[in-house]
């Protein structure tokens, strides 16, 4: 998650988990950003870009119900 390639099989899941950590862990991000190597407007790039696809793509929205259901626990 936090290699500096860019290969889909690493950026996806990256940005997923970025996104549930912007929205999840109250931390600023700012600090999601240095946990993950990035800046913090790269974090917002990525949260941006999650929701782009998710409100397009019910697999990844289902994904993103599913993850966070998980989390909350």
């Amino acid at each position: 998650m936090r290699s500096n390639r860019r290969t889909a099989h690493v950026h996806r899941p990256r940005c997923i988990a970025v996104y549930l950590a912007d929205r999840m862990s109250g931390a600023t991000r700012a600090e999601i950003g240095a946990a993950f190597r990035r800046d913090q407007t790269i974090v917002a790039m990525y949260c941006r870009a999650i929701e782009r696809h998710a409100a397009e793509d019910n697999a990844l929205r289902d994904l993103l119900l599913e993850l966070k259901a998980a989390l909350a626990r």
